[in-house]
């Protein structure tokens, strides 16, 4: 799982200026608003790609995605505990 939080941060990365509308309403057409807000979530907060701030607006208007966050946080830092 930890390698598609990388795939998201670097996406952020490599296109600052994506075309965030089309991406909303693509992720609406296909019912996972959710999940690309989670994603989005991840790859700030644990590698610190940078969101534009509309997209931080619209995620923070989605609670249930910073408690869905926090538990995968927490899973992968459990996960990792046992690694050298």
């Amino acid at each position: 799982m930890l390698k598609w939080v990388c795939d998201v941060a670097e996406l952020l990365r490599i296109h600052p200026a994506m075309d965030w509308e089309w991406v909303m309403k693509q992720a609406r057409t296909s019912g996972v608003v959710r999940m690309l807000f989670l994603g989005l979530s991840l790859a700030h907060h644990l590698l610190g790609a940078v969101l534009p701030k509309d997209m931080e607006h619209r995620m923070q208007a989605a609670p249930v995605v910073h408690a869905l966050a926090a538990q995968v946080r927490t899973q992968l830092c459990a996960s990792l505990n046992g690694l050298p």
